[in-house]
């Protein structure tokens, strides 16, 4: 199985997309799980395999093209800060991440541009997200989740390998979804069948309502619908 060019990353904890915080204050340029929507222009990050390490990847933030790093030699929490990527695990601003499946602990070791899909499946109300995933944080060795007590931000922790499972994830585990298999709809759709728009159609003798491809006027109110994205990215 191969990890997608580009991805969203789903705690399994809070079922919320890592996002890049872009905001004034402290926390800007931080990574937070508090995400809902799949389309958001901070949550998207490309994945880029090592040039040196072949089970090894970067990771680089969409929307400022920065690369995951540890916020400094004394701290392990993870920003999107590296202007380029550094290989060498032997410094504190290595950026190199591996992969790891959970809990079977099998590690990627096909090309990582194969284009296939995660499977289908219910592990996130019935779907497209199943499949379970740690990085670890090469030159530490430790795996990154997010911190529950300190407003859900990415970082490296020994600890998170131990965590309790107590909703059948941890703060550890997250879920890859492919960006480039998501289909973003506009929030406002209407719907032809070649000839006329889907419309609601109201019957004054049985007083119900029913859908019918019956208006050939893009403009009429009763052929216009909302789309509503749930957090695994179907919509409603």
């Amino acid at each position: 199985m191969a990890l997608p060019l580009y991805m969203l990353l789903l705690s399994k904890s809070n079922n919320k997309y890592m996002k890049y915080v872009h905001e004034d204050g402290d926390h800007h340029g931080f990574l937070q799980f508090s995400d809902v929507d799949v389309a958001s222009p901070y949550a998207r990050f490309e994945i880029e395999p090592s040039k040196t390490k072949k089970a090894y990847v970067h990771i680089r933030c969409c929307y400022n093209n920065r690369y995951l790093v540890r916020k400094s030699e004394q701290d392990n929490v993870i920003m999107a800060r590296a202007k380029a990527p550094e290989e060498d695990d032997s410094k504190w601003s290595c950026t190199l991440f591996e992969p790891i499946l959970f809990p079977t602990g099998s590690k990627w070791s096909c090309t990582l541009f194969e284009p296939i899909l995660f499977p289908t499946g219910s592990s996130h109300d019935d779907g497209p997200i199943t499949t379970a995933v740690r990085f670890v944080h090469v030159q530490l060795n430790q795996p990154l989740h997010l911190n529950n007590n300190n407003n859900n931000f990415l970082y490296a922790a020994e600890a998170a390998k131990n965590k309790s499972e107590e909703d059948g994830g941890t703060s550890a585990e997250f879920a890859v979804v492919n960006w480039e298999s998501l289909v973003i709809l506009p929030r406002y759709v209407t719907f032809n069948n070649g000839k006329d728009y889907l419309n609601v159609d109201y019957n004054k003798h049985s007083d119900l309502q029913a859908l019918r491809f019956g208006s050939d006027d893009v403009g009429d109110p009763a052929v216009g619908y909302e789309v509503f994205a749930n957090v695994d990215g179907t919509g409603a």
